[in-house]
């Protein structure tokens, strides 16, 4: 029998109704598991910004509409799941239709609004999970019914202030989150403090996942600042279709990730040694020594024929990404942000003047 777990969250102002949805919910749905949720005062728009994915301040709408205070969730295991096509805050998607309308329901039922939530699908059921009990969805697959009990769960969404290491940073994001650290990771873990860690992903909302504050306010940029271990790291968040590699190419790299000694996902070597040359000779005006000894080991793993005879010749590195990209039916792409230097055609009027301050600011 095909089954999914899902949730459904009753906010503050909607738990006048929670004995009549607990009531109608056993009607079509297994309980498994009934908690009480207690969000700290201090983070709650912060927990809330997180789990919604989107800029929820003190005092929003959203949080006055729904209430700050303790709030439910239900736990539900649903057998042989229908799927249709319902508009959602989304647009038009493919959702679990008897959820999705049971929604919709309860919604009336609280005076309209948003102060019932459900997972829409078994990706959202466990992006849901995990955000509001540190738990894997697997967790719930083999769990009985609920046995009557309303569990008081005091927490916030890990990372709330900070992370305590690299090690949580990390363990979060790989069950929260589709990513690729793209380069600079073999020594990632001692960092030294304001370094910067270029993430590829897929997630609009990845600054989110992270508890990540946005460093400058030009909506291009793409630069956050996360605490780990009390210290301040610099995020360049690259995202899918931000023009930073091609959009298929950006697919492919994150389809063929691989796990790197248990701790994060970063490109395979096929797509790092060409992700990193694409880097040095499209988004770098000049060459970087660093970058140049990463591009001969890979090559050597891969049977490559890049030596250093190649290294600042551009001319050869380009013909050699030029292959590469034909053969693949990638495009160059100019980034949205244009701190990205951009070395192949016009720069436009932002990327210069930003390069201009660069050059008077390092004299």
């Amino acid at each position: 029998m095909n089954s999914e777990i899902h949730i459904v969250l009753i906010w503050e102002k909607g738990l006048d109704q929670l004995d009549a949805i607990l009531f109608d919910l056993k009607n079509d749905f297994q309980i498994l598991e009934v908690n009480k949720v207690i969000w700290s005062e201090h983070f709650f728009s912060n927990n809330l910004s997180r789990f919604y994915g989107e800029k929820l301040p003190s005092g929003s709408f959203k949080e006055k509409h729904c209430g700050r205070g303790p709030f439910y969730s239900i736990i539900i295991r649903q057998n042989n799941p229908i799927y249709k096509f319902r508009r959602t805050s989304k647009g038009e998607q493919k959702v679990n239709s008897v959820l999705f309308d049971k929604k919709q329901l309860y919604r009336k039922w609280t005076g309209g609004g948003h102060k019932v939530h459900t997972s829409n699908s078994v990706d959202e059921s466990c992006h849901d999970i995990y955000f509001l009990f540190d738990k894997k969805y697997d967790t719930f697959l083999d769990a009985k019914g609920w046995d009557g009990q309303i569990k008081k769960t005091e927490i916030n969404i890990k990372g709330f202030d900070g992370w305590v290491n690299f090690k949580e940073f990390f363990q979060f994001l790989n069950l929260s989150s589709n990513y690729v650290v793209l380069r600079n990771y073999e020594d990632l873990e001692n960092l030294p403090a304001n370094s910067d860690i270029d993430i590829l992903t897929s997630d609009i909302d990845f600054s989110f996942h992270i508890n990540g504050s946005r460093k400058h306010r030009y909506i291009n940029r793409a630069a956050y600042q996360i605490s780990i271990d009390k210290k301040k790291y610099d995020v360049d968040m690259r995202l899918k279709g931000d023009g930073y590699y091609d959009l298929n190419w950006t697919n492919d790299i994150l389809k063929n990730k691989i796990l790197y000694n248990d701790k994060f996902y970063i490109p395979d070597p096929v797509n790092e040694f060409y992700s990193l040359l694409y880097h040095v000779l499209i988004h770098k005006n000049d060459f970087n020594k660093k970058y140049n000894n990463r591009l001969i080991r890979l090559s050597k793993k891969l049977d490559l024929k890049f030596s250093s005879d190649f290294v600042g010749d551009r001319k050869k590195m380009m013909n050699l990404l030029e292959t590469f990209l034909s053969k693949k039916k990638y495009n160059v792409t100019r980034p949205a942000d244009f701190s990205v230097q951009y070395s192949y055609g016009r720069k436009g009027i932002k990327r210069n003047l930003w390069e201009m301050i660069g050059r008077v600011k390092n004299g």
